[in-house]
């Protein structure tokens, strides 16, 4: 989850960046956007990854149910007794 929140951050601050440099801001305002957009998006890929690993966690979950489960539309053997 950290490598997420990371790359989440370095995209923020790279994107902010150049938008920041091809609209003309100064030293300080460029510096304190691209800290914010690195903390929003350091904060929205984490959450993100969670919810995809939480997603995935109850895919595989789900897939393990069917293979352990019996088949439903099998008829089952007649007993003799």
């Amino acid at each position: 989850m950290r490598l997420f929140m990371i790359l989440g951050a370095v995209a923020g601050f790279l994107i902010a960046g150049v938008v920041g440099l091809l609209t003309g801001c100064d030293g300080p305002e460029l510096l304190w956007r691209t800290s914010l957009a690195a903390l929003v998006g350091g904060l929205l890929l984490r959450w993100w990854h969670g919810v995809w690993s939480r997603s995935w966690q109850q895919v595989l979950i789900e897939k393990y149910r069917e293979t352990e489960a019996p088949p439903t539309d099998a008829k089952s053997p007649a007993k003799n007794s």
